[in-house]
């Protein structure tokens, strides 16, 4: 039967809690009986909920997983690497249509800041694939001389002397990550420390969703772009995951092998090839003696 698709898309803010709904739900159902929520991302796939039940081979990271009453997924102080698509297939009758909800979550990080000569801060932003957003540093006002600016695909770094945190002590809260989507829609993320990020981990950010209706699979239109993220452990929703990239948790490093392993290629082939024709100028020498 032909499946209904409902298209969500949401950017939040590490740490925050987001609540993912799920479309199109049946009223016959108890206790999310009928519901399965899925996940992948550019690394891997698995069931997180399965008939209203989390996943059995679920590790700790289930303690931050949990379904409302009418079934949307609740994911508590989310982290770059919750980023990803999330799938709600509601099991139908044989004679109906199943109904499935996809939800495309982009996690953003402002890391803590880094201090040696200058004072750095970094926003990174992890896809379910591909870059698809622009990430920059901007200023309430006009950005202050001395500042530098470094963009990278879905990474921005602002640097700046301590001599001028000492000049404005607020420059923290002045300073936002800017998140552009392909859409046109902007949002700015601020940097929040640690211990306050924490204590946001309950900060519903289910609001920030925009939704639209497709037919189409998410990624049909996307195109390919290298992100730039941060290396990190992979999810461990379940042991029962299925690698669909290998073994990179990095794109830039697998980027990088990529062309390592091209180069080595052509190295090869030209020695081949210079070889051959040596062999060749050779064998014409020889036989011309003769």
């Amino acid at each position: 039967a032909a499946e209904g698709k409902t298209s969500s898309f949401f950017t939040v803010q590490a740490g925050d809690k987001i609540t993912l709904s799920c479309e199109n739900i049946r009223k016959d159902q108890k206790n999310c009986d009928r519901t399965t929520w899925t996940y992948r991302n550019f690394m891997q796939e698995g069931t997180i909920f399965e008939n209203g039940q989390i996943n059995k081979d679920a590790t700790t990271d289930s303690s931050r997983l949990s379904l409302t009453a009418d079934c949307s997924l609740v994911i508590k102080k989310i982290t770059l690497q919750d980023a990803g698509l999330y799938t709600c297939k509601q099991n139908q009758l044989a004679n109906q249509d199943s109904q499935e909800s996809l939800v495309d979550v982009s996690v953003i990080k402002v890391s803590e800041p880094e201090f040696n000569d200058d004072v750095s801060l970094h926003c990174s932003l992890q896809e379910h694939k591909y870059c698809t957003h622009t990430v920059e540093w901007v200023y309430d006002q006009k950005m202050p001389s001395g500042v530098k600016v470094l963009l990278y695909s879905c990474r921005a770094t602002v640097t700046f002397t301590t001599s001028l945190l000492s000049q404005k002590s607020n420059i923290y809260e002045l300073l936002k990550c800017k998140v552009t989507a392909k859409t046109g829609e902007v949002q700015l993320f601020g940097f929040r420390p640690q211990s306050l990020d924490e204590e946001d981990g309950e900060k519903d950010a289910t609001t920030t969703a925009k939704t639209t209706t497709t037919t189409a699979t998410l990624l049909a239109t996307r195109k390919p772009t290298i992100a730039i993220a941060t290396a990190v452990d992979l999810p461990s929703f379940s042991r029962k995951w299925t690698r669909i990239e290998g073994n990179a948790t990095d794109n830039r490093k697998y980027s990088k092998q990529q062309d390592f392993i091209y180069s080595l290629r052509c190295i090869i082939v030209s020695v081949g090839l210079a070889a051959l024709l040596m062999l060749v100028v050779a064998v014409n020498k020889w036989a011309k003696t003769k």
